[in-house]
């Protein structure tokens, strides 16, 4: 693909070849290609000159466990509390930790707005049975929302019972899954 947008600059020329914005999508392409291709390249490379470190320097030792590190590293062996309240790697996990009480609290507010609307939507069926009669003692929160009245006819209730079947399966399965995919996503982005 490079080859190909080189004969397309030498055939047309800089100036035409800059006036077609496919032009700059393929560049795009081909620079973030180059780039990751580059950095991949420069990754083993470090990576494979810290092994070879390690094979010339400690090839004596059957295992890794008693290796000390150089004294420049010696700082990544303390303790936490003992790091610089600077240091990068206690930035990013406080920012981390910051990220994912805010999708909790995103994930809450949706909680509630879901919650209000089961709330109004059943005050809203059955508040037009306000002044029947109606037994007081009630001894399940299902026998309370879905109302077992003696006035309600047994299609309202009915009613009563898909809404809160359905309320069940948002709040259960809907809002806990989003919730697992947000803080996924967060994670992958760290």
């Amino acid at each position: 693909m490079i080859w190909a947008e080189v004969k397309e600059i030498w055939s047309q020329g800089a100036g035409e070849y800059l006036l077609e914005p496919w032009n700059f999508l393929d560049f795009g392409m081909l620079a973030i290609f180059l780039g990751s291709f580059s950095s991949r390249l420069s990754a083993y490379n470090h990576a494979h000159s810290a092994q070879l470190y390690v094979h010339t320097h400690h090839t004596h030792l059957s295992t890794l466990d008693n290796i000390t590190l150089p004294p420049h590293i010696h700082y990544y062996t303390l303790a936490r509390l003992s790091w610089l309240p600077s240091d990068p790697q206690l930035v990013s996990e406080g920012l981390y930790a910051v990220a994912v009480v805010l999708n909790i609290l995103k994930f809450m507010v949706i909680f509630i707005l879901v919650f209000l609307a089961f709330m109004i939507g059943m005050f809203n069926l059955y508040s037009y049975y306000l002044g029947a009669k109606q037994n007081d003692a009630f001894t399940t929160l299902k026998s309370v929302v879905v109302g077992h009245y003696t006035t309600i006819t047994s299609s309202l209730r009915n009613i009563g019972y898909v809404l809160y079947g359905v309320y069940n399966v948002t709040m259960v399965i809907v809002l806990l899954n989003m919730l697992i995919a947000m803080i996924k996503v967060l994670q992958e982005k760290r």
